[in-house]
């Protein structure tokens, strides 16, 4: 417990040192940004940090890291604090109850949510080992870039940011990384919830300012609260599907032709009370495809955040989640920050170059080494509402409000890729480019996933319809956004033609993708594309009504003379709900290639970006229709809103009991260490464990067996960070985009563990700089180990530990220097 605590404590202590630079930089806020010090604080802290371990001039200590908490406090304290009615510290004594409602909201979401991880702790399953490997890597790597513990010799390549926050509060507070990966996981949920909830309260606040002032004291803190269960609490409507079919409701059929996941193959437990294990996984594949070519299924990832808190994976998606909340405030800031029009290259400089176009492009920088998808999204809302903002103090489209957009546009997005450029520069992707969507979700399907917030943002729409006077002008504008959606597929069709024509190889392979028909391609790939859009063209259709009416009633907004808060507030909804639903309709046609060959990274990846916004849309407009509805109306909408929350809450009620065993402490001790389960179920890896973190320098090179996916083979690399020869190669494959490191290794492994020429063992142990060699029940499971080849490594070298079925061999010197490209 005492690590809990000591977390909160030095994040509350980050939080305060940067809060200057946090209330100056996000100052148009109503509550300048006071609900988003801790992410923005870990940001320049961890940065700087980050940065000089890269390019050496500091060493991955927690004196490094101490040092640089110091001067972040001398720098922002020293310069930023203001003075008089404007200092910080006059704010806090004037809005002391609001900070202190910030930080209740903070600590409510952080204790209950340790409470829930205190029952399942377990880093086991899924990929809680790989992230595990990463936590320990960064700790236990001398500088940066990190070292890959499960490719020897080489350095990380994935989005590590997230991590290497967590592992500088875990190595500022000398906190083991088993409680780290936990603590890490319930800072993300607590600073999720408070930002969620400062986002909303900011929005109603602003747009209440003329209202009275008992109205305004009311809504922001009720509809803030909302936000935080409409992003981090609620589940999707696939829970209401589990509770019917096992109360029996209906028969299988009626399931079966759902195609949720399996549903109607589980035997009902005639309570309503899902029963089967992990049955709440379902939720997060709720759309599942179809292959056009074979009709088989293809399973792909919908993911939302309640699930993945659930879950429990320390993701880098989960990790970015406040920072692109962050990001989100950011742009609301941005909107409401006083612009004077943009007239000549000089007022543009003074625009564009500034510390504050800085600070923005760090943001959006970090992003793209949290959780690389979340820059082009939250970049893109930034600068729509830099844009919106100057388009609002110019009134028209003049030649310098579109440069001034286009220059910080640019600026945002160079000067984050040149703050972060080491990490871009060894970064490699699995990406392979972008090809057509063919298969289409259905209708049902779509609405089980985003429901409530269809609901709720089509509620917005009608209401701000009926409310304009001349309604033709809306029904015209949406017109015009409307065609070139619906021109969308056509475009991309004729897009893949024209590759079938005039691009022979790139031809060959949709050919191939798609068997289509080599003999007439391009009849054979239309009626193959057109096909599956007319039979199920219920999602595209949705789409085009709900981004037309967005977009068309956000331009109208616009363009009203008089800025009102409430229709500024209006506005940014309406942008929200505007891109989080274009990112769900572009998944319908498109997809990013990657090793897995089909949408389901895409859809992972985009659908959670659009709950997020979707979710900070519905809690603003939730909160508009109610104040600005007649009584009858209100009470109508309200009793249906209120019907689809209840609804999304099951998934919740339900779930999270489950995933912790109903909170039965004699059967499941309360711990957040996510590795003691491994002392209990495999003690003699454990007991290894513990003795190489003891006794096995930071340099060395261990050999384990390479680990198949989602396993517990690479433990000991896992636990300690110390690097293995090879761990889960499906996974360097995704990380890498290929398998030129990896390919060789699986080879070389099962070589060493299997030969009985000590000369070839001695050879394929030096090529890889191996100084330490495991030999425990995966090794021997997998390889088939006799007593002779368990026993050949002490000819080669010398047994240093042994326990049980475990034993680990010295055979080098463990003074390698690893090669880091």
């Amino acid at each position: 417990m005492i690590y809990l605590f000591l977390w909160w404590f030095l994040l509350i202590l980050v939080s305060f040192a940067a809060l200057p630079v946090t209330m100056r930089f996000l100052r148009f806020l109503p509550d300048r940004g006071y609900a988003f010090a801790k992410p923005l604080a870990l940001l320049l802290w961890v940065y700087p940090f980050w940065l000089l371990a890269v390019f050496g001039f500091i060493h991955n200590t927690m004196g490094a890291l101490a040092v640089l908490l110091v001067l972040v406090v001398v720098l922002s304290w020293g310069l930023l604090r203001g003075k008089g009615k404007d200092s910080v510290l006059a704010w806090l004594r004037e809005n002391w109850k609001y900070a202190l409602v910030v930080e209740i909201v903070f600590g409510v979401a952080f204790l209950a949510f340790a409470y829930f991880r205190a029952f399942n702790p377990e880093i086991s399953a899924t990929e809680k080992p790989m992230e595990f490997m990463f936590l320990n890597s960064i700790l236990q790597s001398d500088t940066f870039p990190p070292r890959d513990a499960w490719l020897a010799g080489y350095a990380i390549s994935y989005y590590y940011l997230g991590y290497v926050i967590v592992a500088a509060l875990a190595k500022l507070g000398n906190i083991p990384s088993g409680y780290a990966f936990n603590l890490g996981l319930i800072m993300t949920f607590a600073m999720a919830a408070v930002g969620a909830f400062g986002l909303v309260f900011n929005a109603v606040t602003y747009a209440q300012q003329n209202d009275s002032p008992r109205a305004a004291k009311r809504s922001p803190f009720a509809f803030g609260v909302l936000a935080v269960f409409l992003l981090l609490v609620i589940g999707n409507l696939q829970a209401v599907f589990e509770v019917a079919y096992n109360a029996e409701i209906g028969p299988r059929d009626f399931y079966a032709s759902l195609n949720l996941h399996g549903l109607e193959e589980i035997q009902p437990s005639g309570t309503g009370i899902p029963e089967d294990n992990w049955w709440w996984w379902r939720a997060s594949r709720v759309l599942n495809d179809i292959n056009p070519t074979d009709g088989g299924h293809l399973e792909v990832i919908d993911e939302f955040p309640a699930f993945s808190f659930l879950l429990g994976d320390l993701h880098p998606h989960v990790l970015a989640l406040p920072f692109g909340v962050l990001a989100l405030a950011v742009a609301l800031n941005l909107l409401l920050t006083p612009h004077v029009p943009i007239t000549g290259l000089q007022s543009l400089q003074s625009v564009l170059l500034t510390p504050r176009v800085l600070l923005v492009a760090l943001i959006v920088g970090a992003l793209g080494m949290l959780n690389t998808w979340d820059i082009v999204t939250y970049g893109f809302v930034i600068a729509a509402a830099f844009a919106i903002a100057q388009n609002r103090v110019a009134q028209n489209l003049s030649r310098w409000m579109l440069a001034t957009a286009l220059g910080f546009l640019l600026a945002i997005y160079v000067g984050g890729y040149i703050l972060f450029l080491p990490f871009y520069l060894g970064f490699a992707s699995q990406a392979q480019g972008i090809l057509p969507q063919l298969t289409k979700t259905p209708l049902h399907q779509y609405l089980i996933m985003f429901g409530l917030f269809v609901f709720v943002m089509a509620s917005l729409v009608v209401f701000l319809f009926l409310r304009q006077n001349d309604k033709r002008r809306v029904l015209v504008s949406a017109l015009e956004f409307a065609v070139p959606l619906i021109a969308v597929p056509i475009v991309i069709a004729l897009g893949g033609m024209l590759a079938l024509v005039l691009l022979p190889n790139v031809g060959e392979q949709i050919i191939s993708l798609l068997q289509l028909d080599a003999q007439n391609p391009i009849a054979s790939a239309a009626s193959v594309y057109f096909g599956a859009l007319r039979a199920q063209p219920w999602v595209f259709v949705l789409l085009v009504v709900l981004i037309a009416g967005i977009a068309a009633l956000g331009r109208l907004e616009l363009e009203e003379t008089g800025n009102s808060n409430a229709r500024t507030m209006i506005v940014f909804a309406l942008l929200l709900a505007l891109i989080g639903f274009t990112l769900t309709f572009g998944t319908e046609f498109l997809f990013i290639r990657d090793t897995f060959g089909y949408r389901m990274n895409t859809v992972f990846k985009l659908y959670y970006q659009a709950w997020v916004l979707l979710a900070m849309a519905s809690a603003f407009a939730a909160y508009y229709i109610w104040s600005n509805s007649r009584a009858l109306g209100r009470g109508v909408w309200g009793a249906a809103f209120l019907v689809l929350l209840a609804l999304s809450l099951i998934y919740p009620a339900l779930a999270f009991p489950s995933k912790a065993n109903f909170f039965n402490a004699q059967e499941t001790p309360p711990t957040l260490d996510g590795w003691a389960w491994v002392a209990r179920a495999y003690p003699d890896d454990y007991a290894a464990i513990e003795w190489v973190r003891a006794n096995v320098p930071r340099s060395a090179v261990i050999l384990e067996a390479a680990g198949s996916q989602y396993s517990f083979d690479n433990r000991v690399s896992v636990a300690t960070g110390i690097p293995t020869v090879l761990g889960w190669g499906g996974h360097e494959l995704q990380w890498r985009g290929n398998y030129d490191q990896a390919g060789p290794r699986e080879n070389d492994i099962q070589q060493i563990y299997r030969s009985r020429n000590l000369d070839e063992t001695r050879q394929l142990l030096a090529k890889y700089h191996v100084d330490y060699v495991i030999v425990g029940g995966s090794e021997r499971n997998k390889y088939q180990l006799n007593a002779a080849l368990a026993d050949k490594f002490g000819k080669i070298g010398e047994m240093v530990f042994e326990q049980g079925q475990t034993r680990i061999y010295r055979v080098g010197q463990a003074n390698v220097s690893l090669r880091v490209p």
